[in-house]
């Protein structure tokens, strides 16, 4: 079902998965799979025959409005293949993905950004400080904690605001310190990994009697091959971590490892579409800050800049794992929540129904063909 159909009917698909928001993802995917199925059925008859299948649907949006979930939409399933996404994603699919996830969390993300470019900037401009201009003597030690208590503690509100509905997401609990701990072991191993196999391959070139440009070339290359090894590994073990900060027991560092096997095609284009962009932006302004300008009011306009840029890494990547999480679990991403953390009371949506009924009941207006 994952074949190209012609122009019309795909931006028809497309349009249609974004009015099918209130849906949660299986939901979502389970219609737009069985419209694509009949659309491509149309398709294989002629041109003729899709036009008229696409004027018969009518608009995405009022489609989509007959699928309301509260009625029941008689769905059909959703095929085992299609629900567990080991199937090639486009980078907007994945995409799609993050932006459901971040519409189905608790309200708070907001606030953890808004947390993350403050002390970021503040720590951004203070470290730079240290560096041109060490004189004023900044303990560079104790910014560089606040900054990484900072990041930690917004990770895991992060995580907790997408994934839990009961965690308090600044909570001081154990769920934190066990995130911490897992997170600064990993990312130990990547390091000290690294560096040993550099190290290991230095070593050899000496035993084989290599020395000069090409002894140094043959560490480098070692040293590039791990760290990307490390680093594909540090993106499989995402998915426990988030799971860790969010207190989802039972889901393990095997399953993690199990789940993200098939799919880390789709992570490594999500991560290429919105983080890694977004790092090399915080690399290139670090750079400008401590190369290329005088120190003084420009250097807090580019830290604050760079505190904006972090914050948004950071965001980026929390809504990324826990998507991966999703995908590993098994699990749906939820509908969104239109009333806040809270569900809305019954009288309300009851309301709101009698509302729009008429509204979704009203017949779509009918192309006018030429005679």
């Amino acid at each position: 079902m994952d074949e190209t159909l012609p122009a019309p009917a795909e931006r028809f698909l497309r349009a249609l998965d974004k009015a099918l928001w209130v849906l949660s993802s299986d939901e979502r995917e389970s219609v737009v799979l069985e419209i694509r199925g009949h659309l491509a059925e149309r398709a294989a008859e002629g041109g003729q025959a899709l036009e008229d299948s696409l004027a018969a649907l009518g608009p995405p949006k009022i489609l989509a409005a007959a699928f309301d979930q509260n009625r029941g939409t008689g769905l059909v399933p959703i095929p085992e293949g299609f629900a567990t996404p080991h199937r090639t994603m486009t980078v907007g699919e994945v995409v799609r993905q993050m932006r459901a996830t971040s519409r189905a969390a608790r309200p708070g993300l907001i606030l953890a950004g808004a947390v993350l470019v403050t002390v970021l900037t503040a720590t951004d401009f203070l470290s730079w400080m240290s560096v041109r201009l060490p004189e004023v003597g900044v303990e560079i030690a104790w910014v560089m904690a606040v900054r990484v208590a900072a990041v930690l503690l917004a990770f895991c509100a992060g995580y907790r605001l997408v994934l839990a509905d009961e965690v308090p997401p600044w909570g001081l609990g154990r769920s934190t310190f066990a995130f911490s701990a897992a997170l600064g072991s990993v990312t130990a191993v990547a390091i000290v990994g690294t560096i040993l196999v550099a190290r290991g391959f230095a070593a050899a070139a000496v035993a084989t009697g290599l020395t000069g440009v090409g002894a140094l070339a043959l560490r480098n290359l070692a040293a590039l091959a791990a760290l990307a090894a490390f680093s594909g590994a540090l993106l499989r073990v995402q998915p426990w971590l988030a799971a860790l900060a969010a207190e989802r027991r039972g889901f393990t560092l095997g399953d993690s490892w199990r789940g993200t096997r098939g799919r880390m095609g789709n992570v490594l284009k999500g991560w290429a579409a919105l983080v890694l962009p977004l790092y090399l932006a915080h690399v290139a302004l670090n750079l400008v800050a401590l190369r290329l300008i005088p120190f003084g009011p420009g250097t807090l306009a580019l830290a604050g800049l760079d505190g904006a840029v972090s914050a948004g890494t950071a965001l980026a990547a929390i809504l990324l794992n826990a998507t991966v999480f999703r995908w590993a679990a098994g699990e749906p991403i939820p509908a969104p929540r239109p009333f806040g953390s809270e569900g809305a009371p019954a009288e309300l949506v009851e309301e709101a129904r009698i509302r729009l009924r008429p509204l979704l009941r009203r017949s779509p207006p009918q192309p006018v063909r030429a005679p």
